[in-house]
């Protein structure tokens, strides 16, 4: 059998050759691994731990926040370091700028 991507190969191995699939009690998703079962039950005890705060919708993982605030609210996320920047706010002065859409102008402001 030649699987059509990753995703369809991963899928083949675990119903056609894993006897003994881990299982998640509460939505049926099935891991490869017991760490992969373990990070997936997380995600079921505490699914808002992290709370965004333009939209205020949650996430499990910082990261996701993390994506989620760049790819979303990227000019609201602007103008707010754009107000640090020009109210010499100790968060960002004398820092690099750390997201390529943000323009280092606004960090060279307060030098």
């Amino acid at each position: 059998m030649k699987a059509p991507d990753a995703t369809a190969l991963q899928a083949h191995i675990r119903n056609a050759h894993l006897p003994n699939p881990l299982v998640c009690a509460e939505c049926g998703r099935q891991s490869l691994t017991p760490r992969a079962l373990n990070r997936h039950l997380r995600r079921h005890r505490d699914p808002n731990k992290h709370r965004c705060v333009f939209c205020n919708q949650g996430f499990h993982r910082q990261d996701e926040l993390g994506n989620h605030v760049v790819g979303q609210h990227n000019a609201a996320l602007q103008q707010v370091v754009a107000f640090a920047v020009s109210h010499n706010h100790p968060a960002v002065v004398n820092q690099p700028a750390q997201e390529e859409n943000v323009d280092p102008a606004l960090y060279q402001a307060v030098n």
